[in-house]
């Protein structure tokens, strides 16, 4: 199933819709964003649609068990836009800004030479 969100002028989410996997294939069976957007616009007359995961939680695509319970996938090729949407939250067109470089590694007492210790 493939998640939608229906978005307003000023890209608030008004409501999210299921649809299914078959709805949102292109010729080649491949999932398409444009042809499930296209899918929604025949049936609800409505064009500002954007696809969502319900498994991907700040960028981490997310695995949930039949209790509810969430593991983080290893697979993160499944990640699909940052968060998931819900009613009322607004979408940003923005792509997310990159994560900050990694911290040196600490220097260890050889590196650091000679000094005064106190």
């Amino acid at each position: 199933m493939a998640h939608f969100a229906k978005l307003n002028d000023s890209n608030v989410v008004i409501s999210c819709e299921v649809v299914a996997d078959a709805d949102t294939q292109d010729e080649s069976g491949n999932e398409s964003e444009a042809v499930g957007i296209s899918f929604l616009t025949e049936v609800h007359g409505y064009t500002n649609w954007k696809k969502f995961s319900r498994n991907t939680l700040g960028g981490k695509y997310y695995n949930v068990d039949s209790e509810g319970n969430w593991t983080s996938e290893g697979d993160q090729s499944k990640a699909f836009r940052k968060n998931p949407d819900s009613t009322g939250y607004t979408y940003d067109s923005a792509p997310p800004p990159p994560p900050p470089p990694p911290a040196p590694p600490p220097l260890s007492m050889s590196q650091l030479g000679r000094g005064i210790v106190p």
